[in-house]
């Protein structure tokens, strides 16, 4: 039986191959962020202009039994995230609490099963393991823990881990307790908390310094692949008073730049962290501001943060070392203007964009990203607002006006294809909607047509015509 028609898929999927280091599609990274505490949530993901891929909510603890918590699922929430194209993946937490954490490891088949079941019958989208203060002795629980959740999870579902970051290769206490290599086994990725690099009860500094991340970055690349890291960033600052005998606590970025702007101010940025300091005095006579419930006396202080432009520093360390996305901590603290950054940084994808898929190119198909990729530049078309059927018949029109597209879209010059003055005489193309793409290609030689003088447009475009006319396209790149 011969095989002479070219599904739609391949056809598609042969074009991304075949211009791979041509094409100016970029894939997008992705981008989560945790939610905590009070606030109107969806409003606070509406700040983040349509650059987020994952939510995480604080819906699971660890009680202090060491069984499952689960606080309250807000359903409206959930349902306008998904609206959105976002997922929900609540983090699982003991917040810092080691006895609860070991508690919890040692009934881990009953506290999976009920996460699992929470996540199935509140729609949710995975769960993010967040379970730190632990040891270098729960490190084979730990893994333990995440290989059964992933088993017990549906597939779909994602199953994250937010790791510390360890950016000197410690195997001992809290560090210690994450083993990098074995939970990227069972993990979908792992989300690494580079931030706190100077924490509340330690010395002044940069809650995140740039050699902190990309020394994290380094290390975990020795033990799972870019895939699968998260680069976690801070979206609070944090504050000491000169003088005292402890400091650190977290502000908003919000919050130091109204203080900044209120109050005797200088700001520097230190060029060895990339962060930016504020030295900001309050004076006797200066109205006391509260930050977060604390009342800050008259004195000198000194703020570490990020703004705009230095967290785009720290951003383009993902792209540096290709790494699956940007994690954040958390949603609500930023300047809504960092967002901009991200979106432009990460390319992120639109609501309109993540709407904008075929009903009939599952998640599971085997081409999805190929065919929604070339969806998205406009370069591809279905055979209906929400079908592209992808198992269809492409037709020599189609296979042409699609790779005329992607030239034109990619970073292949058209001068590259010297153009020739002769003008295609094909009888049948003259009122056809391919017309300008078919002539086109035909004045750079890279159509022929059959010994009648015809193109045949509707016709199905066989193996050996699309093989033809992409060789010569690869010729005529050099």
């Amino acid at each position: 039986m011969r095989r002479e028609k070219v599904l739609r898929a391949v056809a598609v999927l042969l074009i991304i191959c075949i211009f791979a280091g041509y094409s100016t599609v970029v894939n997008a990274k992705y981008n989560m962020t945790y939610l905590y505490g009070t606030g109107d949530y969806i409003a606070l993901v509406e700040n983040t202009k349509d650059t987020l891929d994952e939510v995480s909510p604080s819906y699971f603890d660890v009680g202090s039994n060491g069984k499952l918590v689960i606080n309250t699922i807000d359903k409206n929430f959930v349902d306008a995230m998904h609206d959105k194209g976002i997922k929900v993946v609540p983090f699982f937490s003991n917040h810092w609490n080691r006895e609860r954490g070991v508690a919890m490891f040692s009934q881990a088949e009953t506290v999976v099963t009920e996460l699992v079941n929470a996540v199935n019958e509140n729609n949710l989208d995975g769960v993010n393991v967040d379970i730190e203060n632990m040891t270098e002795g729960s490190r084979k629980w730990y893994v333990d823990f995440v290989k059964l959740l992933r088993e017990k999870m549906p597939e779909e579902k994602i199953v994250a881990v937010s790791v510390a970051a360890n950016p000197k290769g410690w195997t001992t206490g809290w560090h210690g307790s994450y083993d990098y290599a074995e939970l990227g086994k069972y993990a979908d990725y792992l989300m690494i908390m580079a931030y706190d690099e100077h924490y509340e009860g330690g010395e002044a500094g940069s809650v995140a310094s740039y050699e902190f991340i990309e020394e994290s970055i380094k290390h975990a690349l020795k033990h799972v692949t870019k895939d699968k890291i998260v680069l976690g960033l801070p979206l609070y600052a944090r504050y000491w008073k000169v003088g005292a005998t402890s400091g650190g606590a977290a502000a908003s970025y919000i919050q130091v730049q109204n203080l900044i702007s209120k109050y005797d101010s200088k700001v520097t940025y230190d060029s060895e962290s990339k962060s930016m300091k504020a030295a900001i005095t309050i004076k006797e006579a200066d109205e006391k501001p509260k930050i977060y419930g604390k009342t800050l006396d008259a004195g000198e202080y000194e703020f570490w943060y990020e703004n705009d432009d230095t967290i785009k520093e720290k951003l383009e360390l993902i792209n540096t070392y290709d790494l699956k996305g940007a994690g954040t901590w958390r949603l609500g603290m930023e300047n809504v203007s960092m967002w901009d950054v991200f979106k432009e940084v990460l390319k992120t994808e639109t609501e309109e964009v993540k709407k904008k898929r075929f009903k009939d190119v599952t998640e599971d198909y085997w081409a999805k990203d190929a065919i929604n990729t070339l969806a998205d530049k406009g370069i591809i078309n279905g055979r209906s607002v929400d079908e592209f059927e992808p198992e269809g018949n492409m037709t020599r029109a189609e296979f042409v006006t699609i790779l005329d597209r992607f030239i034109q879209s990619s970073n292949i010059s058209l001068e590259k294809l010297e153009t020739s003055e002769n003008k295609s005489k094909f009888s049948d193309i003259n009122s056809h909607w391919a017309s300008e793409s078919i002539e086109k290609m035909t004045q750079n030689g890279l159509l022929n047509g059959y010994p009648d003088g015809t193109f045949r447009p509707d016709e199905p475009i066989n193996r050996a015509e699309s093989a033809e006319i992409l060789y010569k396209i690869i010729q005529k790149m050099g």
